[in-house]
């Protein structure tokens, strides 16, 4: 069993609308796909976490003839939640690309992250799986696969043993790219979409840092 972990850019003459707006538009800084159910009419519901301006976004989605409702829940001042359901199989290219993620013997870690027109996502599965998954992507994706693991040991154990507000402090900073290099995201970009001080913001990720170094030493 392993984990692989990679990111796909649709081209953009078969790029649909919503994957636009979620993942490119500049009235956001990302958007985190949480849960989704797939329902028996062939429509999709997902549930997303999104930092950004959600009107141009909400109006933005509602235009679509793929959407078929959407709503908008503030959760602080550029934070809010967003509830989509939409009509997958009205577009053969998404319905394609939304059947190889959703293969037999597959599961798709959340959250599924879109920024800078790619979707990055972790699949957990066995070889034949992930490589079936892979053969399944329409050739015209662009897929760049980042880090393919064995799990070995539970890849989130680390993460998740971490307390609630350290744990949602990491995930917005990666998110908005403090622990890329260059940094794109600074102490207080991550305090404002935490809401929270910025002091406070560095506390979360100085001492969840901490907890997971020591665990990774020592655990070799």
């Amino acid at each position: 069993m392993r984990s692989l972990d990679l990111s796909l850019r649709p081209p953009p003459e078969r790029t649909p609308e919503v994957f636009a707006i979620l993942a490119d538009s500049p009235a956001l800084a990302s958007a985190r796909l949480h849960e989704w159910n797939p329902a028996a009419d062939e429509s999709l519901t997902a549930f997303f976490v999104c930092d950004g301006d959600r009107g141009p976004v909400v109006e933005g989605l509602a235009a679509s003839p793929l959407v078929l409702d959407v709503e908008a829940s503030p959760f602080g001042e550029e934070r809010f939640g967003l509830l989509v359901r939409l009509e997958r199989g009205a577009d053969p290219f998404v319905e394609r690309v939304f059947e190889a993620v959703t293969s037999a013997g597959l599961i798709v870690g959340k959250p599924v992250v879109y920024r800078e027109g790619r979707v990055r996502a972790r699949l957990l599965g066995t070889d034949e799986t992930l490589a079936a998954v892979l053969d399944r992507i329409p050739d015209a994706v662009s897929v760049t696969v980042e880090a393919i693991r064995a799990l070995e040991k539970d890849p989130r154990a680390g993460f998740w043993a971490l307390p609630p507000r350290q744990r949602e402090a990491l995930r917005t900073a990666v998110d908005l790219g403090y622990y890329e290099q260059p940094r794109r995201a600074t102490h207080e970009d991550v305090a404002r979409a935490l809401g929270c001080s910025s002091s406070t913001a560095s506390e979360h990720l100085q001492k969840a840092a901490a907890r997971l170094v020591r665990a990774a030493v020592a655990g070799g």
